[in-house]
């Protein structure tokens, strides 16, 4: 449990246990150079390289993230025909 400060029969204290923190490991986002927690950061392809970026670098930098698998302007997902002239 803990133990004893003082032995005294009339007061009888006990120091609570060491309690632990989680500290966050920070990283800089390869953009901006803020230090940011690394589950924070988020891997795009900025200006054709692979880098981790920060939310704020994300929502600013909209124009220089590529996006290489990009849907399709016609259809969202295809369909298979189920016309019998097709069967």
């Amino acid at each position: 449990m803990g133990q004893p400060i003082c032995e005294n029969r009339s007061a009888f204290f006990i120091r609570p246990p060491e309690v632990l923190q989680a500290v966050a490991v920070l990283d800089p986002c390869d953009n901006c150079g803020r230090k940011t927690p690394i589950y924070r950061l988020a891997a795009v392809i900025l200006d054709g390289r692979i880098a981790r970026i920060c939310p704020l670098c994300a929502s600013t930098e909209k124009e220089r993230i590529g996006v290489p698998f990009a849907p399709r302007p016609d259809q969202g997902a295809i369909q298979p025909s189920t016309a019998r002239d097709v069967w």
